[in-house]
């Protein structure tokens, strides 16, 4: 019995020291305690065991978890080694410190995931998996992994850090809508598929098996797999694109970060998913990118110091940087941001950069005798130019309008709130008061 193994400790001064491990610590009717070791032969070094720790109660066959002090594990292990004594059931449980034997992206499963299995195998609904994996992990302490990024799955700052993550997942009722399982949750950086347990704590505590979770698994992710390529073999048009000028302003803004460390971001994600870049060039139907170098030189042309950068063509790549494109559901996927935000937040940069270039105190007028016109989203911008700001003193801050009435003005004419926001930054002159940085 292991109650005669730690008195034996108590005896070893190598081992154990002047710690006395007290006999009683065992609850009646438990007698072996099985632990999974790793000893790393190469420093000579115990790594880690699982835990919870489980106790085989007396005469069953049934596994209880029951939690032992540091030191009297620490004990309990270097006993185990030095006496080449191996139990005969090992345990793959959740664990419990940093030091710990490698957990692999095969090992784990997202909760998004694990719900979406869980309502298939069980009848039930996405929502009541959810909430029955949540109250799994807050019962029995399960670890959590943070799963993003390409790296192996990550033990959050604690284990109670990662429970918070499971509830903060659940909260959101990330199965209300597909775009909310990889919206970014502000407290942790991630988004709910990024939250993980192992399959193994999901086997044991959601009444079902591995090889179960395994394939149903595999099934998922193949239907969203290939409705995802449906969608890529569709025809691509420019609605269903938006450039990565567009796109880092969105995350910026969305994340509240700089503007270099979002490109930076949308960088990164293109190149780890392999996503297909298109080129915005000419006025045809986008085409995909023959230079995926020109993701890389978006980037390294630092189109966010000047205005003019931004369509300003890079050496060796032939386009601008707002001509190279991604797909919005790529960006929604993979850069955890809301489709609507990127709609709301900017204007089309070919909008944008047609109004820059108006002279304000040009009278608007359609061009209907030409082949073009010029849009009305665009008519009635220049309009509120030239009524706001044609009469304005440089000089006499007083005469110039607030970003406010000219916003008001602008919704009065059918724009959206942020489009009127936007709108009014757009023709404040740059000599006006609170007016945009000057141009370098």
């Amino acid at each position: 019995m292991f109650e005669a193994a730690l008195l034996i400790l108590d005896l070893d001064p190598d081992i154990c020291g002047k710690y006395t491990v007290n006999s009683s610590y065992w609850p009646p009717g438990y007698e072996e305690i099985y632990e999974k070791l790793l000893f790393d032969a190469s420093t000579g070094e115990l790594e880690n065991s699982f835990g919870p720790r489980i106790i085989r109660q007396l005469n069953t066959e049934d596994y209880v978890p029951y939690r032992l002090s540091d030191v009297t594990l620490a004990n309990l292990k270097a006993w185990l080694i030095k006496h080449n004594i191996s139990a005969p059931f090992f345990e793959s449980i959740a664990p419990t410190s940093k030091s710990l034997q490698m957990v692999k992206r095969a090992d784990v499963i997202s909760i998004v995931t694990l719900s979406k299995i869980l309502a298939a195998h069980h009848e039930i609904t996405t929502g009541e998996a959810c909430d029955l994996i949540t109250s799994k992990i807050i019962t029995h302490q399960l670890v959590c992994y943070d799963i993003s990024g390409q790296r192996l799955p990550q033990l959050f700052g604690d284990n109670d850090e990662g429970i918070d993550a499971a509830t903060t997942s659940f909260d959101l009722k990330w199965w209300t809508s597909p775009e909310k399982e990889t919206l970014i949750m502000d407290d942790y950086g991630i988004s709910p598929n990024q939250v993980a347990i192992l399959k193994a704590e999901a086997a044991r505590h959601c009444d079902i098996s591995i090889s179960l979770i395994d394939g149903l698994e595999e099934i998922i992710s193949t239907r969203e797999s290939l409705r995802y390529d449906d969608k890529q073999d569709s025809i691509v048009t420019r609605k269903d694109l938006v450039n990565l000028v567009c796109l880092s302003k969105a995350i910026s803004r969305y994340h509240q970060m700089p503007l270099p460390e979002a490109c930076n971001l949308v960088t990164d994600r293109i190149y780890d998913a392999q996503l297909p870049v298109y080129n915005l060039q000419g006025n045809g139907l986008p085409r995909p990118c023959e230079k995926r170098d020109a993701v890389c030189e978006v980037f390294n042309s630092y189109w966010w110091e000047e205005p003019e950068k931004e369509t300003k063509y890079m050496s060796g790549v032939g386009m601008s940087p707002t001509e190279v494109a991604i797909l919005k559901i790529d960006a929604t996927k993979y850069c955890q941001i809301p489709s609507d935000e990127i709609s709301d937040l900017f204007f089309p940069v070919s909008v944008k950069s047609e109004i820059q270039s108006l002279d304000i105190n040009l009278t608007p007028k359609l061009c209907e005798d030409q082949q073009g016109y010029i849009s009305k989203f665009l008519t009635i911008l220049n309009k509120a130019a030239f009524e706001f700001w044609s009469t304005a003193d440089p000089d006499d801050k007083t005469t110039h309008p607030t970003n406010d009435q000219v916003a008001s003005w602008l919704k009065s004419q059918g724009y959206s709130d942020i489009n009127a926001k936007q709108g009014a930054v757009i023709i404040r002159p740059e000599w006006a008061a609170s007016g945009r940085r000057p141009t370098k």
